[in-house]
């Protein structure tokens, strides 16, 4: 959102705000995105972002990783719940180890 570099971006978790698509861009901070030119057309590709709604940064204790996205977030009573994901290589071990972890955030904007 906001710059128009042409990189491709993963992990944006969808869920349905007032029968609208929203986009989970960032889980922290918590970055809302819009879409703009959204079409079901596979060959085209260009669509863009809009920022609907920006929290501010939150101490966390998560020690596996950058936290990135997961499934879309589902209404339950007056909040919103997901799932993330981060890896990280456990105590020394080379192998990379996935972790997964929930987050809710309010019903209503700002998220």
């Amino acid at each position: 959102p906001g710059d128009h570099n042409r990189h491709s971006q993963k992990n944006w978790s969808p869920f349905l705000y007032n029968n609208t698509v929203l986009m989970i861009q960032r889980i922290n901070p918590l970055h809302v995105v819009g879409l703009e030119n959204y079409t079901t057309d596979i060959n085209y590709n260009d669509i863009h972002s809009y920022t609907f709604s920006q929290a501010p940064l939150l101490p966390l204790n998560w020690n596996h990783g950058d936290i990135r996205g997961g499934t879309n977030a589902l209404l339950v009573g007056d909040v919103y719940l997901a799932l993330f994901h981060s890896d990280s290589h456990a105590n020394g071990n080379w192998l990379k180890t996935y972790w997964m972890g929930a987050y809710t955030f309010t019903a209503q904007p700002p998220f």
